[in-house]
């Protein structure tokens, strides 16, 4: 019976991905996942890409507001994590984005304690907290 749970589970993922490769052929833009699944998509892309997880990285964040004063408000509650902000605008100019660097090691559990602070600033700030990325560090 196991050997079935097992076959049966494989199909089930194939099934997703055909359907999701479809969607993304489809130009869907729909698909969405949740942020931790993201965080550790992006450690996954650094180790594939070379990075040494064990090693410090420059981690940015994007943080982004409707007005420069949210902006500055979260940046100050962002700054008191340990990092360095910097608010300016957003590409488009439409909004106006704290962008926050940090040293750390891209380690997911204090990626996932970040991105629910964050998350949590940007709420109170009325904004969005849209991840994080770094460069490869050999």
């Amino acid at each position: 019976m196991k050997q079935g749970a097992k076959i049966i589970r494989a199909k089930s993922i194939s099934v997703i991905a055909v359907a999701l490769i479809a969607l993304f052929i489809a130009g869907s833009t729909a698909i969405s996942f949740p942020r931790p699944y993201q965080d550790g998509l992006v450690i996954g892309q650094l180790e594939k890409a070379g990075s040494n997880l064990h090693k410090l990285h420059e981690i940015e964040f994007f943080l982004y507001f409707k007005k420069k004063d949210l902006a500055e408000r979260a940046g100050k509650l962002v700054a008191a994590e340990g990092c360095k902000v910097k608010v300016e605008r957003g590409a488009g100019a439409k909004a106006w984005l704290c962008h926050a660097t940090k040293r750390m090691v891209p380690e997911m559990k204090a990626l996932s304690l970040l991105r629910k602070r964050f998350n949590g600033i940007a709420k109170k700030c009325d904004g969005e907290y849209d991840g994080w990325g770094a460069q490869v560090v050999k």
